[in-house]
C-alpha cells in the first residue's frame, strides 16, 4: 500500500517532466544524475476511525536536485509542476489518492515538496460465533377473560 503511493508519485513526476529526469526511490550512495528526483517517505502514522476502520497518513518528501544549482526562478517552475503533478496521484490498482498539506522549500540549492497522502482501510475483524447455541423456553399468557368463565 505504501508503495504504491511511492510508485504513483514517481509515475506522476515523470509524466510531468519526462524520461530525461531519473526518479530515485532508495538511497543513493554515489552516481547521483542530474536533474533528478528523490522520493523519501517521512513518519508514517495509523489513526483510529469510527467502527473497525483506520486512516493511514503517508507523508513524502520529494527532493528535486536542478541541473544547474543557486537559480531559483528553475526552482519556482519545478516547484509549481512538481505540486500540480503530486496532487493526485495513480495507484498500482487504478485508484487514486490525493496529496494535501502540500508545502515547498528550498535547502542549499535542493527543491523540497512536502505532500501527505491519506489512505482510508477497514480492519480485518476475527468473526467469532456469538454463541454456540441458544435455548428459549416462553409461556404463553393466559388468553384474556378465561378466568371470567370459570366463575360463571
Amino acid at each position: 500500500m505504501f508503495n504504491g503511493i511511492l510508485s504513483g508519485a514517481a509515475k506522476a513526476l515523470r509524466s510531468e517532466f519526462g524520461d530525461s529526469y531519473e526518479v530515485y526511490q532508495n538511497d543513493v550512495r554515489q552516481g547521483l544524475q542530474e536533474p533528478c528526483f528523490f522520493l523519501a517517505v517521512l513518519k508514517l502514522e495509523r489513526m483510529p476511525m469510527l467502527g473497525n476502520r483506520y486512516a493511514w497518513t503517508v507523508p513524502l518528501d520529494v527532493h528535486f536536485f536542478p541541473e544547474t544549482p543557486g537559480k531559483n526562478d528553475a526552482l519556482l517552475r519545478a516547484a509549481e509542476r512538481m505540486t500540480e503533478a503530486l496532487e493526485t496521484v495513480t495507484l498500482p490498482d487504478g485508484g487514486a489518492v490525493r496529496g494535501h498539506s502540500m508545502r515547498c522549500e528550498t535547502e542549499d540549492g535542493v527543491l523540497h515538496v512536502f505532500v501527505e497522502y491519506r489512505l482510508f482501510f477497514l480492519a480485518k475483524e476475527e468473526r467469532e460465533p456469538a454463541m454456540e447455541s441458544l435455548a428459549l423456553k416462553t409461556l404463553s399468557p393466559a388468553p384474556r377473560g378465561a378466568e371470567e368463565r370459570k366463575d360463571r
